[in-house]
């Protein structure tokens, strides 16, 4: 991946790791969930900043691990308790997903009811 080869040797940890997590997100986007899943690890383990932490939130409900994505959310919302983006975008769509999985279409839908107002018709991320 260019942007980790670039990033990596000038000490840019940060966005290493949030590139290796949005690789992740092309994984599962495709049904690699392993890759995606190792990708996840993979820069969790290089930063739990603000960023890469909203995308690997997110990332861990689509992967189906609801209970790691459930830790990150307290940390999260504990870390950064005014983040707008954070408590009104990326945590509602891990909610949301976290419902997916539980076969709670309506709950989902109602999960991402907080983030209606911030919605512009483009993505966050992903």
């Amino acid at each position: 991946m260019p942007a980790l080869n670039t990033a990596q040797p000038f000490g840019k940890k940060e966005f290493a790791a949030l590139m290796r997590v949005a690789a992740g997100t092309c994984e599962v986007a495709v049904g690699n969930t392993p890759k995606a899943r190792q990708d996840l690890g993979e820069g969790l383990s290089q930063s739990d900043d603000r960023d890469t932490g909203s995308a690997a939130v997110v990332l861990l409900a689509w992967t189906g691990d609801e209970d790691g994505a459930q830790k990150l959310i307290g940390k999260l919302t504990k870390n950064f308790p005014t983040d707008t983006l954070l408590n009104k975008g990326f945590i509602p769509m891990a909610k949301a997903l976290n419902e997916i999985h539980r076969g709670q279409p309506a709950q989902a839908l109602a999960e991402l009811e907080s983030a209606k107002p911030y919605e512009v018709g483009g993505g966050l991320l992903f």
